[in-house]
């Protein structure tokens, strides 16, 4: 059993790592705004947009981070109560996917004030920085 649940909770951890969205990163935060020639209209767009997201979506993570702690803690008893670890593995999961639909709607405002040829050279600098990151893809 205590293998079963070391495999578990190290199958969660890689879930975990693979949880957000493949082309979503802070790209407003960087000088890429400039670089992708956005301008002063789009960049007041995309900050609206992330300030509109950024309370909720702060609240989202920490819940999923409250979640990965709750669930932890339900593995790391010495009598494990498996109903309480399936209950926090369905809130756990229920939590990632919050987080995963409000990233993803942000994402699809912040997609729609950028120009076609914006997308294509931001999506192609993300591959960039995936490559940069993990060479063996």
């Amino acid at each position: 059993m205590r293998i079963f649940l070391l495999w578990l909770a190290i199958l969660l951890g890689s879930v975990a790592s693979a949880q957000s969205t493949r082309g979503f990163y802070p790209w407003w935060d960087g000088p890429i705004t400039s670089d992708l020639e956005v301008n002063p209209v789009q960049k007041e767009q995309v900050q609206a947009i992330v300030r509109s997201y950024r309370t909720k979506l702060g609240a989202e993570r920490a819940a999923a981070i409250q979640a990965e702690d709750a669930l932890e803690a339900a593995f790391n008893v010495d009598a494990v109560d498996e109903a309480r670890v399936h209950e926090g593995i369905r809130e756990l999961a229920a939590a990632r996917q919050n987080v995963f639909i409000t990233v993803s709607e942000m994402s699809l405002k912040l997609r729609m004030v950028l120009t076609p040829v914006q997308w294509r050279e931001l999506q192609r600098r993300r591959s960039e920085r995936a490559q940069q990151r993990n060479p063996r893809m």
